[in-house]
C-alpha cells in the first residue's frame, strides 16, 4: 500500500473488513516502525500473511491520514484476497476399519476445496469404479453437500457385508480446479481397507440321530 500527497502522510492504517461489516486493525505506521518507509512525500507499506489459510479470505482495507491547510483528509482503497486451494479427499473412518459379518456399513469420504469439487471417484474391489460429477444427472456414486455448502460432499456408499462381500481396499479421489494460475485441474485421494470379521461358529449336522450298535459312524 503505497500513500502520497502533497503533505507527507501522517499514517497508514491496514485493516480487514468481515463479512458481517465488522472493521479489524491488522498494523498501522503509528504502531509498527518496520510497516511503512518514508521518502520525499510518500510512505511505502507492506504486511505479509505467514502461511495462509481459509481464515485470511476476506476484503483488506488500507487507509491513510495527512493534513491540507489544517484540515485532516483521509483516503481508503480496498484489495479483496481469494483464498484458493486443491481439494483434499479423506474417508470418516480413516485406514482399516473392522465391520460385523452381516451388518451394513455405510462408506463416508469427504471431499472439500476452496473450489467446488466437479468430480469424485471410488473405486472398489467390488463394482469397480463408482463416479460422481457436478455436471450429470446420471452417477454411480451419492454425493451431497454438507451444510449446503457446494464446496463440501459427503460421497456416501451402503456395503451390506454377507458372505464377505465388499471386503477389500476402497479409494475415493476428489477432483477441482483452481481459478489462478490457470484452469489446471487438481486431484486427492485417500485409501480404507475394510475387513469383515465374524463370531466363530459351530455346525453340526444332524442335530440327532440313531446308529445301530455295532456301526462306524
Amino acid at each position: 500500500c503505497t500513500a502520497t500527497g502533497s503533505d507527507t502522510p501522517s499514517s497508514v492504517t491496514l485493516s480487514k473488513v468481515r463479512a458481517d461489516g465488522s472493521v479489524t486493525t491488522l498494523t498501522s505506521s503509528g504502531s509498527d516502525n518496520s510497516f511503512c518507509t518514508k521518502s520525499d512525500y510518500k510512505l511505502d507499506c507492506s504486511y505479509t500473511i505467514s502461511s495462509i489459510g481459509y481464515v485470511d479470505d476476506g476484503s483488506y482495507e488500507c487507509s491513510a491520514k495527512n493534513s491540507v491547510y489544517g484540515t485532516e483528509k483521509v483516503d481508503k482503497k480496498s484489495q479483496v484476497v481469494k483464498v484458493s486451494s486443491p481439494v483434499s479427499a479423506s474417508f470418516a473412518d480413516l485406514g482399516e476399519k473392522e465391520v460385523s459379518y452381516g451388518s451394513i456399513y455405510q462408506i463416508t469420504c469427504r471431499v472439500e476445496g476452496a473450489e467446488a469439487p466437479h468430480k469424485v471417484t471410488l473405486v472398489t474391489p467390488t463394482s469397480g469404479t463408482l463416479t460422481w460429477q457436478s455436471a450429470s444427472s446420471s452417477n454411480s456414486l451419492q454425493c451431497k453437500t454438507v451444510d449446503n455448502i457446494e464446496n463440501k460432499l459427503n460421497c456416501l456408499l451402503s456395503i451390506n457385508t454377507n458372505q464377505y462381500q465388499g471386503e477389500g481396499k476402497y479409494t475415493c479421489t476428489g477432483h477441482n480446479y483452481l481459478p489462478n494460475p490457470g484452469t489446471s485441474e487438481k486431484s486427492s485421494s485417500s485409501d480404507l481397507s475394510l475387513v469383515i470379521t465374524r463370531d466363530v461358529m459351530v455346525d453340526l449336522t444332524p442335530s440327532s440321530r440313531e446308529i445301530e450298535y455295532g456301526q462306524s459312524v
